[in-house]
């Protein structure tokens, strides 16, 4: 016979008189013991802004490659075809590298007349103004980027920035000396910057080449091949 609630709480106690309301099964017991795991998330994390390596090599030599090409275009075909047709073959006084004498001049004035000495001051405000100083740009910021610093970059700073200046100085002294053909002071002065040019020309070339072969030393020296193989095949995805 069963016990009645007032007797079990007497018996046994309060909390003994309470019952389950509803019976709890292993497998219950067994999922309310066990962790709760956190559930997954399935939002792929952000995308890292890719990050793009600063190439200014490739910036300094376009710029040095117009210099180069406007200096060819210059020296190679825009001179020589004003020497051949204007100065019926006589020359011009950009193209003597080793410099020319009054008298030279003098009769390279009187070919060439008011209206070639017009066309003569054209191309070196133009293609002959543009040609020195782009070019010293882009010598300027390779020595810059790639000399290094103290003799080598100072060094090859002051040449750079010589030859624009010696360049314009010869341009400006030439036609003045055409103008005036019995001023020999003038036409000695044209030809000595004339020829200092080549020679300032010719130095920044071997200090180019010198930078140049030293970086290439330099990385030859520090080249890993197999960090480098590392890397092509991390890039590619090949094994």
């Amino acid at each position: 016979m069963g016990l009645s609630r007032a007797q079990k709480v007497k018996k046994h106690g309060e909390l003994a008189a309470e019952a389950p309301a509803t019976p709890r099964t292993p497998r219950e017991d067994r999922v309310s013991a066990a962790p709760r795991r956190q559930r997954r998330s399935t939002e792929l994390p952000a995308a890292e802004p890719t990050k793009t390596k600063r190439q200014p090599g490739i910036l300094i030599a376009v710029v040095m490659i117009i210099g180069a090409l406007l200096m060819f275009y210059v020296n190679i075909l825009i001179l020589p075809e004003f020497a051949h047709v204007v100065a019926e073959g006589h020359g011009v006084p950009e193209l003597q590298v080793t410099g020319y004498s009054p008298e030279w001049l003098a009769e390279f004035s009187r070919i060439i007349g008011q209206d070639g000495a017009n066309l003569y001051a054209s191309v070196h405000w133009s293609t002959g103004l543009l040609a020195p100083l782009v070019m010293a740009v882009g010598w300027i910021l390779f020595l810059v980027i790639y000399a290094k610093r103290g003799l080598e970059r100072t060094g090859g700073l002051v040449v750079t920035g010589l030859f624009p200046a010696v360049t314009l100085g010869g341009n400006v002294a030439v036609e003045q000396a055409v103008a005036a053909p019995a001023n020999a002071g003038l036409a000695t002065l044209s030809s000595v910057l004339m020829s200092t040019r080549w020679v300032l020309l010719v130095v920044l070339m071997f200090v180019t080449l010198g930078v140049f072969l030293r970086k290439m030393r330099e990385r030859l020296q520090t080249f890993d091949p197999v960090a480098a193989n590392e890397q092509r095949k991390k890039k590619f995805g090949r094994s």
